[in-house]
């Protein structure tokens, strides 16, 4: 299917409601078998959907600073192991220098496949008991580089063909001081995931692949559409924004800014965070993934509520943030702390986007 005259929309809505329906089915089970009281009663964690190029299809309601890190990972993934993607693989990572947030958040991301091709992939993961380091909790605020924050995995196979990779579990149990609880919470995701894979594929025995493809190609156009109308409304301009962090995390009388300029430029937008301090020798810096996922939550702020939740919404949007800042540290920068700094930073970028939309 591909001429204009065969879409129907509200086939592609049935599609995206089917999707949120099954991401909603996801977060539930992580819930039901978690036994960590941070994603069962805090719902530190995120599951959803991306296309197979990575970009997201759908995320679910869980804690923003989650948001978009999973698009980020399959793209590096796919870009650094061509070929290497198979079925009944679940791929596992924790690592902020691969696209993460700090070492505590573990994402889980398993391929779907449909007539021997990738087609989709479902994502969940979140913020676990403990994985090691100088401090019980993995969130020590006095690291100076991130190997005595805890195991950092790189995107490593946990399921290789269906297969488990036993010596990773191993690893992974005796990194942890709670490893009963941690193991638990990445099988809960794991199995999220396999929940997810059998909802996609009921789409694809309904619609087939490429109508599938169709209409999952033409709601994330129309969501950039909806962006781009959006954006059109606002005056354009550059408009400027600072705070500054109470201190450095070592030095009480250091306070660390951070500055934002947003461009509105049509239909487009350019968040700009030159003149942002360098990174601090304390775990107070924000590594990219987490940059990223406050600027998509804030972006996604100024938009009314019927913009649905997927990358069409960011395809708008240039993110700059210089390497070696705050906000965009260099290995082995230490990230631990960064919950405070993204706090800071919401503000910032709210603060900043008050002055476009005064009355969102």
């Amino acid at each position: 299917m591909s001429a204009d005259k065969d879409f129907s929309i509200i086939k592609m809505q049935l599609i995206d409601n089917f999707l949120s329906a099954a991401v909603d089915e996801m977060m539930q089970a992580v819930v039901r078998t978690s036994l960590s009281p941070i994603t069962r009663e805090v719902f530190d964690f995120q599951c959803g959907y991306c296309r197979a190029d990575g970009e997201i299809l759908l995320e679910g309601e869980g804690t923003y600073i989650h948001s978009l890190i999973y698009q980020t990972l399959i793209e590096n993934w796919l870009k650094d192991n061509p070929g290497n993607t198979h079925p009944g693989d679940v791929m596992i990572t924790n690592d902020p220098y691969s696209g993460a947030a700090h070492l505590p958040d573990v994402y889980i991301f398993r391929p779907i496949f449909a007539d021997d091709k990738l087609v989709a992939w479902a994502v969940g993961g979140g913020h676990q008991r403990d994985v090691g380091g100088m401090t019980p909790g993995s969130c020590p605020t006095n690291a100076t580089e991130i190997h005595q924050e805890g195991l950092r995995l790189p995107p490593l196979k946990l399921y290789d063909r269906g297969e488990p990779n036993q010596t990773l579990f191993t690893v992974i149990k005796a990194a942890s001081r709670t490893p009963e609880i941690v193991l638990a919470d990445i099988s809960a995701y794991v199995g999220a995931c396999f929940v997810a894979e059998q909802r996609f594929l009921e789409l694809v025995t309904e619609y087939g692949v490429d109508t599938l493809d169709y209409y999952l190609e033409n709601l994330l156009d129309y969501t950039e559409r909806m962006a781009r109308s959006e954006i059109r409304s606002m005056p354009d301009g550059t408009y400027h924004f600072e705070d500054k962090l109470d201190d450095d995390g070592i030095n009480p009388e250091n306070k660390i800014t951070i500055h934002l300029s947003i461009t509105v430029d049509g239909d487009n937008l350019i968040y700009d965070f030159k003149g942002t301090d360098d990174q601090v020798a304390s775990s107070m810096n924000n590594p990219l993934g987490s940059t990223r996922s406050a600027v998509v939550t804030a972006v996604r702020s100024m938009m009314g509520s019927d913009v649905p939740r997927n990358g069409g919404a960011w395809r708008p949007v240039t993110l700059k943030v210089p390497l070696g800042s705050l906000l965009n540290p260099k290995f082995p920068g230490p990230v631990a702390s960064r919950g405070g700094t993204a706090q800071r930073l919401s503000d910032v970028l709210l603060g900043c986007q008050c002055q476009i939309c005064p009355d969102r």
